[in-house]
């Protein structure tokens, strides 16, 4: 059953996953700093925290081709580029490697990983109006096995991960293959998407022609330029724009 709402007709919500749907647990900075000692490095986790985002950050909009790849090994390769950033050392330094390889691991099962509040509301709410629901992720070859171990996997209809279709937000493809998967080829517009990232998750979406939707619980500034799109602060919101 569609329905029929605010922002018209809803037969599917797509999500992202990273800062939307999970984000690390414990948060990033604490995990880096904690495995950091191991290797002779002394960071505040405040520190760890802010510095490894700024390198990510730097790394992913400098990178040529698709950010993560599509194996282990172009992941492993983008994550050393990271870390030697962060660290400012060459990307064969022992530090970096074993740093790399170190969280890597820990960060590939659902144990590093939380749930974002509200999900399990939000999630219930759609299916009690016949809603579909997809999941959209720029995400290392990890992520199915993080999802299937937090749960998550038995509680959509698609998921599409950038590493296994190699194609990345905001391309439109990425986008296609989830309205693909889920029965809207030729209706984008009763699909709406929510993310966390204003280029690949807003932009990305109303260029593919979904609905796009902010999730936004840090209350950060609204970008000046894009589609008039909602904002939301908490999952169980979405419920009532859908």
């Amino acid at each position: 059953m569609a329905v029929s709402g605010q922002s018209g007709t809803t037969e599917a919500v797509t999500f992202d996953v990273g800062y939307t749907l999970i984000e690390p647990s414990p948060p990033v900075g604490e995990v880096v700093a904690e495995v950091a000692t191991a290797f002779g490095l002394t960071l505040t986790p405040a520190e760890a925290g802010s510095r490894f985002l700024e390198a990510w950050e730097r790394t992913r909009t400098h990178h040529d081709g698709l950010v993560y790849g599509t194996n282990h090994e172009d992941a492993l390769a983008y994550w050393r580029k990271v870390f030697s950033h962060m660290l400012q050392r060459p990307v064969g330094d022992t530090a970096v490697t074993g740093l790399v390889l170190n969280l890597y691991e820990r960060f590939s099962g659902a144990g590093s990983w939380g749930l974002t509040p509200g999900w399990e509301e939000t999630f219930a709410g759609l299916r009690r109006h016949g809603i579909k629901i997809g999941l959209v992720s720029n995400w290392d070859i990890r992520l199915r096995r993080i999802l299937e171990g937090l749960g998550l996997l038995d509680q959509v209809d698609a998921v599409v991960i950038s590493a296994e279709c190699a194609m990345e937000k905001p391309a439109p493809g990425i986008f296609q293959r989830a309205l693909d998967l889920l029965g809207l080829t030729h209706t984008p517009h009763t699909c709406l998407h929510l993310g966390d990232t204003w280029r690949e998750d807003v932009l990305g979406a109303a260029g593919a022609g979904l609905r796009p939707a902010w999730f936004n619980p840090r209350g950060l500034p609204r970008p000046a330029a894009g589609p008039d799109c909602a904002e939301i602060r908490t999952l169980p919101e979405l419920l009532s724009r859908v």
